[in-house]
């Protein structure tokens, strides 16, 4: 498990919270209980900024555009209701 904070926009970061590593260690899942809170926040916001804090406790940060994610949930059968 890593350490993920994250910022959506300007607002605050988040509490620490451990995310799952994939099995190549390139990337991090959102836990499921917190998957459908994450979701509709980034529905709302513009970027979102994470920190990743790896094995070794590297932290390891990324911006990423939210541009286009409402249109892209709509079409997955599994965001409907959030």
């Amino acid at each position: 498990m890593y350490e993920t904070v994250y910022r959506f926009d300007k607002r605050s970061i988040s509490t620490p919270k451990k995310w799952m590593p994939s099995s190549n260690g390139e990337a991090v899942y959102v836990p499921d209980g917190s998957l459908a809170s994450f979701t509709k926040a980034a529905k709302n916001a513009k970027t979102v900024a994470m920190r990743v804090y790896d094995f070794d406790y590297t932290p390891i940060t990324q911006t990423f555009s939210l541009s286009g994610l409402t249109t892209a949930l709509k079409k997955l059968p599994c965001a409907k209701g959030i």
